[in-house]
C-alpha cells in the first residue's frame, strides 16, 4: 500500500469582519490557527479550526473546493491578548463586536460521524458536544458527558469517535468514546486525562431522529 498526493489546501488565518475591520485569532506568537480534528463524509471534508470555526470543504475530481463555514466559535471576531506566562489568550469580551457564533466555545476540537446522520463536534471551551445533520449541516442538539455515580464525566475534550454497530451486551446500540481532559474520578490519584465510554442509546435519547440524506 502507498499513497499519492492529489491536492492541498489551507484555511484562512485572518478574517474581514462585517464592520470592515480585520481579525486574527489569538495564539502564541508565530503560530497560526490550527486544525484540530477532521472527518470525511464521501466527497465532503469537515475541519475543526480550533479558534475559528467548523468548516466544510467539498472534494470533487480529486480536488478541494472553496471552504465554507458551518458554525463559528463564540470567540470569533473578539479581541484577545496572549499571556506568555500562562501561555493562554485572554479574550476581551467587553469588546465583543457580536460577529461570533452562538453554540461552539473555543476550541472546536474533534469531529466524528455517525451512520444515522449525525456530525458530532467537541466544544472544548464549555465541555459540551454538538450534533449537526451530517448532510444539511443544520444544528440539532447539544449534550454533555456528566459525572455518574462512580465515574466522572468528560471535561475539555480534545475529541471523540463513534461506532454505530452493536458492540455486545454493554453497548448494543453502538459506542461513543470521548476524551476526558480532566480525569477527576475517585481513582484519579494524580493529574491525568483518559477516555470515557458512552452507550450510544443514552446519546440518541437527546437527538432527533435522523437517517439518510434528503
Amino acid at each position: 500500500m502507498s499513497y499519492e498526493r492529489l491536492d492541498t489546501t489551507s484555511l484562512p488565518s485572518t478574517f474581514r469582519l462585517p464592520d470592515g475591520t480585520r481579525w486574527q485569532p489569538c495564539d502564541e506568537p508565530g503560530v497560526g490557527p490550527q486544525v484540530e480534528g477532521m472527518a470525511v463524509d464521501g466527497t465532503t471534508l469537515y475541519a475543526a479550526q480550533e479558534d475559528v470555526a467548523l468548516w466544510r470543504l467539498s472534494i470533487r475530481g480529486d480536488r478541494f473546493h472553496a471552504p465554507s463555514i458551518v458554525d463559528k466559535v463564540r470567540e470569533f471576531g473578539v479581541p484577545a491578548t496572549y499571556d506568555p506566562e500562562t501561555e493562554e489568550c485572554t479574550v476581551h469580551w467587553s469588546e465583543d463586536p457580536g460577529f461570533g457564533g452562538k453554540r461552539i466555545s473555543a476550541d472546536v476540537e474533534g469531529l466524528t460521524l455517525h451512520d444515522d446522520g449525525y456530525l458530532l463536534v467537541s466544544s472544548q471551551g464549555d465541555s459540551g458536544f454538538l450534533a449537526y445533520d451530517r448532510w444539511t449541516n443544520r444544528y440539532l442538539a447539544r449534550f454533555a458527558v456528566e459525572d455518574g455515580a462512580s465515574v466522572d464525566g468528560a471535561q475539555h475534550s480534545d475529541g471523540a469517535a463513534v461506532v454505530s454497530v452493536p458492540l455486545g451486551r454493554a453497548f448494543p446500540g453502538g459506542l461513543l468514546v470521548v476524551h476526558d481532559g480532566e480525569n477527576t474520578g475517585p481513582d484519579a490519584d494524580r493529574e491525568s486525562t483518559n477516555f470515557k465510554y458512552v452507550d450510544w442509546r443514552a446519546v440518541s435519547r437527546v437527538l432527533p431522529g435522523r437517517r439518510g440524506p434528503g
